[in-house]
């Protein structure tokens, strides 16, 4: 892959992608509320022995190209989890695992997906995802500016058991 690349050709020479991710880029003057083009990240997993590639386009071609971290192995979910329980999920990482610059793809792939996901529209568009640990250590919401992580705060004590 290469920038210049239309969607179609991403998709052909690496298929689908691990994590899609689409912000709006905050621009002044346009009538939308100053929301201009949409940017999408695709995020690429290619296993433990390579790098984790993350592709951005905008208008259909792909704009950037960066490489992160070596790839992940994901677990599988638990075979004997309940389908229909209603439950609040529980990070299955530590609360101390994130660190300022990680991207979206390591957090998801070192705790799982987030209790929430929410966005927020500033200067910059931030997407706050929340993690419980439990009941007996502090929420943590974690603010994610173009795909890395920018702050972290600490709330009230956890939920799921």
């Amino acid at each position: 892959m290469s920038v210049g690349d239309a969607r179609l050709d991403l998709f052909a020479k690496c298929g689908p992608p691990s994590l899609q991710e689409a912000e709006p880029v905050v621009t002044t003057g346009t009538s939308n509320g100053n929301l201009g083009l949409l940017i999408e990240r695709w995020t690429y997993n290619f296993g433990t022995e390579r790098f984790v590639q993350i592709v951005s386009l905008q208008g259909g071609k792909v704009i950037a190209i960066e490489r992160g971290s070596y790839g992940y192995a994901l677990p599988e979910p638990p075979k004997d989890a309940p389908r229909n329980a209603i439950s609040i999920p529980r990070a299955r990482c530590v609360p101390d695992a994130f660190r300022i610059g990680d991207r979206t793809f390591d957090v998801l792939a070192k705790c799982g997906e987030p209790v929430s996901r929410d966005l927020r529209q500033g200067h910059t568009v931030t997407e706050i995802w929340t993690y419980d640990f439990g009941q007996r250590s502090f929420v943590r919401f974690l603010e994610f500016e173009v795909g890395k992580l920018a702050r972290i705060n600490t709330g009230n004590y956890g939920y799921s058991r």
